[in-house]
């Protein structure tokens, strides 16, 4: 993307935020006088808050809240974009209550004007994305590989995505830096495991210093781009880098916790409907009620899991597929997650025989259940009908998620599920 037009992005959203921040403040006042809101009063409360506002757009800015590939309706942003809005929240409360040149009684509009911000900057980044599209960075890639070839050709069939593959080189050539200049490119992708990378990354300091390209690491933009973790990264180092449960200790409390809360909040949900769907199975098919089957859970640890039976003989039933595509079936794994055999969000449990297999076959594989295996997780919304040999690739999604493994990223998980139950 050429330097001027992102700029010239960057500059709309910022003066689009500044306007809805104000508006916000307006929609307050409108709120706290019952829809009749005098000029001066307006503007006597803007004044009041213009320093507060402009301090908000500071720490917008310098949280990176405008780099142009942040500014997309997505985890990332949503992660930043709430942390910054905190920040904004507790610096406007301690002005108000604690620094005497702030006058504003009641408080009830600091409040109003937070919560209305917080939704209409949603909204209005929503639109942003919409009316002004984002370009697609021109990319060249140096590397080799499966992994490679995968991320190659996942921008030349998705440009939409953000991203266009215009130089793709299995290792440095002489001429890569005229073909960078020549294609106008924006960002290099160097994988640099490769055996002629020190070489190359000498060539590349001087261009660096005149040409506006950024570098970025093959395995990092991997990641980022197609939500794995690619396979010829995955060895000893890399889970002593980035798997630590000491740094995970508050969310494996606060996920528990939300695990317990909302498994007993189902629960009484699912006791008025199990009785109806008991009888149905029984109607159906006769007993028994329920399948249950050991599974392999967190740290290798064998469980029996619970659900609503849904075959008879091999084959499934006519109750079975309504069960299963309202997914009522699943109604007694509550007790699983209750019990802490299981969690909401987490890798798929699967049967003890398969895991003996796949632990020989694949490596690295029993490390994905570092965590509860889940009811649904980020490997099942990314390969929902992978099958025994697509192993490798669901590890990748999964190791994914113990990197990443946050409230942000839970959430993300219920609610695309939650979209493709209903939808």
């Amino acid at each position: 993307m050429p330097r001027s037009a992102e700029q010239g992005r960057q500059f709309i959203l910022f003066i689009g935020d500044a306007l809805v921040i104000i508006l916000s403040l307006f929609i307050a006042l409108v709120v706290r006088y019952d829809f009749s809101v005098a000029q001066e009063d307006f503007l006597f409360n803007l004044g009041q808050f213009g320093i507060i506002f402009a301090l908000w757009m500071m720490i917008f800015y310098v949280g990176g809240l405008y780099g142009i590939r942040k500014a997309k309706n997505d985890r990332p942003f949503f992660q930043l974009f709430f942390s910054l809005l905190g920040t904004n929240a507790l610096i406007a409360i301690l002005a108000f209550y604690f620094v005497p040149f702030f006058a504003i009684t009641p408080k009830i509009v600091l409040f109003v004007t937070l919560f209305v911000s917080a939704l209409v900057l949603i909204i209005w980044r929503a639109i942003f994305n919409r009316i002004v599209p984002l370009q697609p960075l021109r990319v060249a890639v140096v590397g080799k590989g499966t992994d490679v070839e995968e991320l190659v050709a996942d921008m030349k069939s998705h440009p939409q995505r953000g991203y266009r593959c215009l130089i793709w080189k299995r290792q440095p050539t002489r001429d890569l830096i005229h073909d960078l200049r020549e294609k106008e490119i924006d960002m290099l992708v160097v994988d640099f495991r490769h055996e002629h990378s020190e070489n190359f990354v000498s060539e590349l300091i001087r261009p660096l210093a005149r040409d506006f390209f950024a570098v970025v690491d093959f395995v990092d933009f991997y990641e980022e781009r197609l939500k794995r973790i690619p396979l010829s990264a995955i060895d000893n180092r890399w889970f002593v880098l980035n798997i630590q449960a000491q740094s995970a200790q508050f969310f494996s409390f606060a996920k528990r916790s939300i695990d317990i809360a909302l498994s007993l909040f189902l629960a009484a949900v699912g006791l008025v409907l199990a009785p109806f769907v008991a009888l149905a199975i029984i109607l159906d098919s006769g007993f028994p009620i329920f399948f249950r089957q050991p599974r392999v859970g967190r740290l290798q640890k064998p469980f029996v899991i619970n659900k609503f039976r849904s075959m008879k003989r091999g084959k499934i039933t006519l109750v079975g597929r309504f069960v299963r595509s309202t997914h009522l079936d699943e109604i007694p794994q509550l007790w699983n997650v209750l019990r802490g055999d299981m969690s909401f969000v987490g890798p798929r449990p699967e049967q003890v025989a398969i895991v003996e297999e796949l632990n020989e076959a694949v490596p690295f594989y029993e490390e994905r259940l570092w965590v509860r295996p889940g009811i649904t997780g980020w490997a099942q919304l990314h390969e929902p009908t992978a099958q025994a040999e697509d192993a490798h690739k669901k590890l990748q999604y999964d190791l994914y998620y113990l990197k990443h493994r946050s409230l942000f990223l839970d959430l993300e998980i219920i609610v695309k599920t939650l979209r493709i139950i209903i939808l």
